[in-house]
């Protein structure tokens, strides 16, 4: 992917999505990992159970990490500035990760504020327990998608 240049950016413009996965617990592992995220509802199935999971899931920094590259690789190494995560659903075994960011605002100091919406798709058909309907972690159903988190970032040469 070509660097963007600020002066030519635009509301509006963005990059070709990331699409990530199927995302598979060796890929929760491997970010434990390097994250030093050890929690066991990551990778323990029988824990993850026993704690009122469907099953393990992963961590929400690791859709971070994934979209944080997506804006590196796009606008340059350097020129994130700043990165605001909200988790708002958990993504399972399978699912697909799609980050789309877009310019959202070019703001006067020659900076661009950036948005992205990633969304989570299962890719797969999944076994799942019965769930309480006031839950918001329950899984989508196989082709269904659902957007997993608002990301923000400021970035700029």
């Amino acid at each position: 992917m070509s660097k963007a240049s600020f002066d030519t950016l635009e509301i509006g413009e963005a990059p070709p999505p990331l699409v990530c996965g199927p995302l598979t617990r060796t890929d929760f592992v491997r970010y434990a990992g390097a994250s030093h995220d050890y929690n066991p509802n990551h990778h323990d199935e029988l824990y993850a159970r026993a704690s009122g999971n469907k099953t393990v899931f992963g961590m929400g920094m690791l859709a971070g990490g994934y979209c944080a590259r997506q804006l590196t690789d796009w606008l340059g190494i350097g020129a994130l500035t700043r990165l605001r995560i909200r988790f708002a659903l958990r993504f399972w075994p399978g699912d697909v990760l799609t980050c789309t960011p877009r310019v959202t605002a070019q703001r006067g100091d020659g900076s661009v504020r950036v948005a992205i919406h990633p969304e989570v798709s299962a890719s797969v058909c999944h076994r799942w327990l019965p769930e309480p309907a006031s839950d918001h972690s329950t899984a989508p159903s196989a082709g269904s998608s659902r957007s997993m988190s608002r990301i923000s970032a400021v970035a700029g040469s």
